[in-house]
């Protein structure tokens, strides 16, 4: 079964992994109906930096602002926003070549947040009157039009329009930057583009305040692989699997994980790479080869 760790192999070769599959290979994680969802940093690259540490510090401003604005604390709001991003702005000038896409993007979503809140509060509310549309109708208008965006960026995420998907989810998250699967989608699209470090940045929120979500874990795991963090990596798939054992790339994927491993987990990727053809997932020859080999040079000889 193709996934994104094997789409990983293809731009990090990792000693005792074998064949190389196909980049297109990640295309299973945008394939399913609707992506789930980007928001603190935990263990990201280079955390213990100082520029790290004030990221860190300016998404917990920005997260008290939106639990602000969700309870009607509209003015507290606001000003908890404009303070996050002066702080991502003040990070950006500071350390210009530290992830500066996710800051500057950080920034902007704060910053349009504090404005939208503010000319709400500017504009008079109409009075109220039997035809009026209640404030439910109009969020889920929203809420429909984001499901088609993801929808249609799923589809030129399958067809490799990286570009175009980019610029569409970009559009829905200047929109509304809270959605939950333009954010993992993005996250993927980053991915794809290599860009291992924005990925983790944008994905490893979703797994911290959703940590059902099965698509978000998938997509972190492989961003891991890629840039050498095996072990973030296995911590990953592992609590995939507690949410849900049957998915047959989960077991795939740590199978491959398990066998990069110093020294390799050889019994274990063998019980996961049995489970996942059990679940249907295809044969791979390459890891077959790794586990029979490393099975025979195990034996004493006699």
């Amino acid at each position: 079964m193709s996934t994104l760790i094997n789409a990983v192999r293809t731009i990090r070769r990792v000693p005792a992994c074998g064949a190389i599959v196909a980049l297109a290979a990640m295309i299973w994680l945008v394939a399913g109906a609707g992506a789930q969802d980007m928001d603190r940093i935990r263990d990201a690259p280079a955390v213990g930096t100082p520029a790290a540490f004030r990221f860190r510090d300016a998404d917990s401003i920005r997260l008290e602002a939106d639990k602000a604005r969700d309870a009607g604390e509209t003015s507290k709001a606001i000003q908890l926003y404009r303070a996050a991003a002066e702080d991502y702005s003040r990070l950006l000038r500071d350390y210009p070549a530290w992830e500066p896409a996710v800051t500057r993007f950080r920034a902007a979503s704060c910053e349009n947040e504090a404005k939208r809140l503010s000319e709400e509060m500017s504009v008079p509310k109409p009075p109220s009157s039997p035809s009026a549309r209640p404030p439910a109708d109009v969020r889920a208008d929203s809420d429909g039009l984001m499901r088609e965006l993801c929808a249609a960026a799923s589809l030129m995420l399958r067809s490799g329009q990286l570009s175009e998907a980019r610029a569409l989810l970009s559009r829905g998250l200047r929109t509304d930057p809270d959605n939950v699967s333009a954010r993992v989608l993005m996250g993927i699209v980053h991915c794809r583009e290599r860009g291992y470090d924005n990925a983790i940045f944008l994905l490893r929120p979703v797994v911290d305040e959703d940590g059902a979500n099965v698509k978000a874990r998938m997509a972190l795991a492989a961003a891991y692989y890629a840039v050498g963090r095996v072990l973030s990596a296995e911590s990953e798939l592992r609590r995939v699997l507690e949410t849900d054992e049957r998915v047959p790339e989960a077991h795939y994927n740590m199978a491959q994980v398990l066998l990069a491993m110093e020294p390799p987990d050889l019994a274990l990727a063998g019980r996961h790479y049995r489970r996942a053809l059990a679940l249907g997932a295809a044969a791979d020859k390459s890891i077959e080869a790794r586990l029979a080999g490393a099975g025979n040079a195990a034996k004493p000889a006699l």
